[in-house]
């Protein structure tokens, strides 16, 4: 989900939660009968999603059903599903635990955050023909970066907590960066600073 939720009439956010959770539903719903272990968590997101489908409440993206059944949700599959697993920890200045390769299919990326303010993993696949590290190219403009690499997905945590963002990685050169403010004390309470990347929380790997 790519929208700001904060900058949209009623009208927009509520269009939003309802294309969102109407997006999930079919997704869920092929999910049952879940396993055991998260037969109550799969039970709980399809609630949500019917609520957010039909009324379009935002409210339905900050529930604590939703918090608690995503959690267990990962953390299940990174029990079970045998994917290939990347644990970053970071601090406000750091990243740790990027390794420099990693073998390519389904990938699960978890952000342990470490630090006093929030922070990202933002992971892009650097376009084939790009030479330059990764670490110049944050240099660039951003409409400059943009035809550089192409950005998969995130993964975003408050300070003390965990993250995960499951994936599937071809081969190739891939660059993962923080992209919130410093300043920020938390995801609802974004800093006005630069970006964490600036600081050095970035890095590049390779997938084999």
């Amino acid at each position: 989900m790519n929208a700001d939720l904060g900058s949209g009439t009623p009208e927009q956010i509520q269009t939003i939660v309802k294309d969102f959770w109407s997006a999930q539903e079919p997704i869920l719903t092929s999910m049952q009968p879940a396993p055991d272990p998260i037969k109550a968590d799969v039970e709980a997101l399809l609630a949500l999603a019917h609520n957010g489908a039909s009324t379009g409440d935002s409210a339905t993206f900050t529930s604590d059903d939703l918090q608690t059944a995503d959690h267990n949700i990962d953390q299940y599959m990174l029990r079970t599903c045998g994917y290939g697993q990347i644990s970053v920890t970071a601090t406000d200045d750091a990243y740790q635990g990027i390794p420099a390769t990693i073998g390519s299919g389904a990938v699960a990326l978890t952000l342990n955050n470490r630090g006093r303010e929030a922070h990202q993993v933002l992971i892009v696949r650097i376009n084939d023909g790009v030479t330059e590290p990764f670490r110049t190219l944050l240099d660039l403009p951003p409409d400059q970066r943009m035809q550089t690499a192409a950005a998969l997905g995130s993964v975003e945590v408050d300070p003390g907590q965990v993250g995960t963002l499951f994936l599937r990685l071809a081969s190739g050169r891939y660059g993962v960066g923080d992209f919130l403010s410093q300043g920020s004390t938390s995801l609802d309470a974004p800093g006005s600073g630069d970006p964490h990347y600036v600081l050095g929380l970035h890095a590049e790997f390779t997938v084999a």
